[in-house]
């Protein structure tokens, strides 16, 4: 949460901690209620269709949870002692 959201990285030592923020928000995500952007997303509300919660209203492009999709990334880096590079 205190990282810039500009082009950088994220090393392999913030690797957990950035792992324990994304399992955190998601664990909290799974006990709001889902509810629908409102003047975005529109067009992916196939992938919201029969959220349970909060954290089912999530994706990346390709439809796959977005917390799912970034708990396997922050691990891969960690096993791999790769950082995450974004742009």
């Amino acid at each position: 949460m205190m990282h810039s959201d500009c082009d950088g990285e994220w090393t392999v030592e913030e690797l957990p901690a950035l792992l324990r923020e994304v399992e955190t928000i998601a664990a909290k995500f799974r006990t709001l209620p889902p509810e629908d952007p409102a003047g975005a997303f529109e067009h992916t509300a196939e992938y919201r269709a029969g959220a349970k919660s909060l954290y089912d209203c999530f994706h990346e492009v390709n439809g796959e949870n977005l917390f799912e999709a970034l708990i396997t990334l922050c691990r891969q880096g960690i096993s791999s002692q790769r950082p995450i590079t974004f742009q």
